[in-house]
């Protein structure tokens, strides 16, 4: 069938080429065109499938152009050596063919009208199974196609003659491969629906040789759009074989009952009985593979009532066969589904198994984690609990501690009081109430670490506040007019620095009382604020002015002020006002 539609096509060519040289060529031989009205004559008994009435018009031709020139000659014997091919008379074709090769290899005429002489000639060895005369001559044609620029219909031709040759002489399918696929690039840029369809039938055939299923059935998909295109009804039936086919390899039912459908309507409208047996038999088989046995008897029938008609009369003979071949591989089925539903179901059981051991494990791991969390939890707050028995024992022992100080510098001031009452000089009762006033601020600082929540620190505005009232209210102090200005910020001190502070604070108001003004009333303005984490401690009165910074110590009283500003890591600020001035910084805690 491929080949009938290759002579017509190259029949079809030959005339358009004659009609153009019958025009452009008018010799006097040409006068009266009765070879032309005999090829004519030819050309319509050939489409009327007229073999040797369209034989005798061309002997008829060759009666009339003696006198055309070898152009026309050689058109004439390459149409006479196609049509003596339907009347299986090979030699004379073979020969008429060769005479016109040998007119075109004398003469240098249009390029494409040689190639296409060319392309008839190797199509004919190629039916003749003259494999290697055939390629000689397409390769002599691809070669004279390079020289001379042939257009590419023309050289597209030649590619699809050559992948025919290669096919048939079976050559190995990767040199198939590569010449299909530069036949494909050329049959695409001419625009032949028909040759690309071809093409992409031929590489799905090399595909499925190889093994290739997917690939092999995508291809065929391409060229079913292809012959779609171009309303080639034989080319879509004979596609849909080929997608069947590859179906069947790939072993999908579904889409293989899709297919056979469409080519049993394809196939009934058409009128293709060959191809409808193969819709059928598609069918059916797609019917045993999903189960549906007697859908498969049925089609399997209907294929059989057409078989007798293409095979042999035997066709009841064969059609039991099939069936009991049908019931044995539905026998087969039957227990093949039975062997994989067993082995479907131990694999579940198998892995319900597997699944059971794993939750096992996943949770002894979570229970053994939880367990490992509960101990430490447990040891952890075992351990917090004896860190807060600890801590309550430290801080009543530091209570205590404080407790028995102030206890102790009490009875020590009470002792200093009793002692000064019993002293005649004046002199040594102001020493030692000196001595009691320092003993009173360092029991002061006890006795508010043992009322406070927090044992390692005061609040400095409540501590100097009360400091200065009992320095004030003191027995011998208490007649003096005093007046004071506090702004204290609530600034935390630790022990230390409490202690400290305190002194300062005591001699610094002892001196004032002291030094600044005997008999009138006493100014006494103390500040005391923070500067980032440093404390910013100020003192000043109304007595007479008096600059320390810088002066060795002549007094007690200054010698333990500077002591206290030691154990601060304090420094001495300068500042300028009225009266005696005392300001130094350190650096507080947190």
């Amino acid at each position: 069938m491929q080949c009938r539609l290759t002579y017509k096509l190259t029949l079809a060519t030959c005339l358009f080429l004659l009609n153009l040289l019958c025009s452009a060529q008018k010799p006097s031989g040409y006068a009266s065109r009765a070879w032309f009205k005999m090829f004519e004559k030819s050309q319509r008994a050939y489409e009327q499938n007229d073999f040797k009435s369209a034989v005798h018009y061309l002997d008829s031709t060759f009666q009339h152009c003696q006198t055309c020139n070898d152009s026309i000659l050689a058109m004439v014997h390459e149409r006479y050596g196609i049509l003596v091919q339907y009347l299986e008379i090979n030699a004379e074709g073979i020969f008429h063919l060769d005479t016109s090769y040998n007119l075109v290899i004398r003469n240098n005429w249009d390029p494409n009208f040689n190639g296409n002489i060319i392309i008839s000639y190797a199509e004919v060895l190629r039916a003749n199974q003259q494999f290697v005369a055939a390629l000689d001559r397409i390769n002599e044609a691809l070669n004279y196609s390079r020289e001379n620029e042939l257009n590419k219909e023309v050289t597209a031709r030649l590619y699809n003659r050559l992948v025919a040759i290669h096919s048939a002489n079976q050559f190995p399918r990767d040199s198939i491969y590569k010449t299909l696929l530069i036949a494909l690039e050329k049959t695409r840029f001419i625009g032949d629906s028909s040759g690309v369809a071809l093409l992409y039938r031929e590489l799905a055939n090399i595909q499925g040789h190889w093994g290739e299923s997917d690939k092999a059935l995508k291809l065929n998909h391409m060229a079913k759009s292809a012959y779609e295109s171009v309303n080639d009804e034989r080319g879509i039936v004979e596609v849909l074989i080929n997608l069947g086919n590859n179906y069947m390899a790939l072993k999908r039912p579904n889409e293989l009952k899709q297919i056979a459908k469409e080519l049993i309507i394809k196939s009934r409208e058409y009128d293709f009985k060959e191809t409808l047996m193969w819709g059928y038999l598609f069918m059916s088989r797609s019917c045993a593979d999903l189960g549906m046995y007697k859908e498969a008897y049925e089609n399997l029938r209907r294929k059989d009532e057409l078989d007798k008609y293409y095979f042999s009369e035997d066709w009841q003979s064969r059609i039991n066969a099939y069936y009991k071949e049908l019931e044995l591989a539905s026998r087969e089925r039957y227990l093949e589904n039975l062997r994989l539903e067993q082995e479907a179901l131990e694999s579940r059981l198998k892995l319900a198994k597997k699944e059971r051991q794993l939750n096992q494990w996943i949770i002894y791991s979570i229970a053994s984690v939880l367990i490992v969390i509960v101990a430490f939890v447990f040891h952890l707050s075992l351990n917090l609990r004896k860190q807060k028995k600890q801590a309550k024992e430290k801080e009543f022992l530091l209570r205590e501690v404080h407790h028995r100080v102030k206890n102790n510098l009490q009875s020590l001031g009470g002792l200093l009081s009793l002692q000064i009452d019993y002293l005649d000089s004046e002199e040594q009762k102001k020493l030692l109430q000196n001595v009691y006033r320092r003993v009173n601020a360092i029991s002061l600082t006890h006795s508010m670490l043992y009322n406070n929540e927090e044992l390692d620190s005061v609040k400095a505005k409540k501590y100097i506040t009360k400091l200065i009232s009992e320095i004030i209210n003191s027995e011998e102090l208490a007649e003096r007019k005093v007046n004071t200005k506090l702004e204290i910020a609530p600034i935390p001190l630790n022990f230390d620095q409490a202690i400290c502070v305190g002194i300062i604070t005591n001699e610094l108001i002892t001196n004032s009382f002291k030094h600044a003004v005997p008999e009138g009333q006493l100014e006494i303005n103390l500040d005391f604020k923070v500067q980032g984490n440093t404390g910013v401690y100020s003192y000043c009165d109304n007595g007479k002015i008096l600059k320390l910074k810088g002066k060795s110590p002549q007094s007690l009283g200054l010698k333990l002020i500077e002591i206290a500003l030691k154990r601060l890591d304090g420094q001495v600020v300068s500042q300028e006002g009225k009266g005696f001035m005392y300001a130094f910084k350190f650096k507080l805690e947190g």
